[in-house]
This record gives structure tokens, sequence and C-alpha cells, in this order.
């Protein structure tokens, strides 16, 4: 039986790693650093928007998460569609 600290660690491994990925899509997908802003208000509320949109695809589970951004700016309907299947409208 593997002992609690192997458990333990791998565990904080993979937290890392998620952190890591959302930061990630954050940066590449989203472009947060390519975005200034002056007011830390503005600041905070954008980041808001990013981590909303990013839980939104992760419960959305595209295979590519760009192309899915993509899709729902071409076609309004279809994001307000998913935002009902999954409860936000």
């Amino acid at each position: 039986m593997k002992n609690s600290t192997d458990f333990e660690l791998a565990h904080a491994i993979r937290g890392h790693w998620t952190v890591e990925v959302n930061n990630h899509i954050r940066d590449v997908t989203l472009k947060e650093d390519q975005q200034r802003t002056i007011k830390t208000a503005i600041t905070q509320i954008l980041a808001t928007c990013r981590t909303f949109v990013i839980n939104l695809l992760n419960k959305l589970k595209p295979v590519n998460k760009v192309a899915q951004l993509e899709l729902f700016s071409d076609n309004f309907d279809t994001l307000i569609d998913w935002l009902k299947v999954v409860g936000f409208l």
C-alpha cells in the first residue's frame, strides 16, 4: 500500500500543473498579458471574467478551446444556448 506522503506529493504536483495550464490558457488563448489597464478595478473585473471563461470551457471540455471561443464569437446564439444548458442563464 502506498503511504500518504506519496499521495500528497502526487496531489500537490497535479494541483501545480492545473494552475500552470490555467495560466497558459490565460496568457495564450485569452491574451491576458497583452491587455493593459490603468485602473485596478478594471483589471480585477477582467481577471474575474477570464476565470469565468476558463471555468465554462472546463465544463464544456472542448477538444480545441480556441475553436470553441471562435464558435461562440461567430454565433452568439450558440453561446446563449450553452449558458442555458449549464444553468448560468
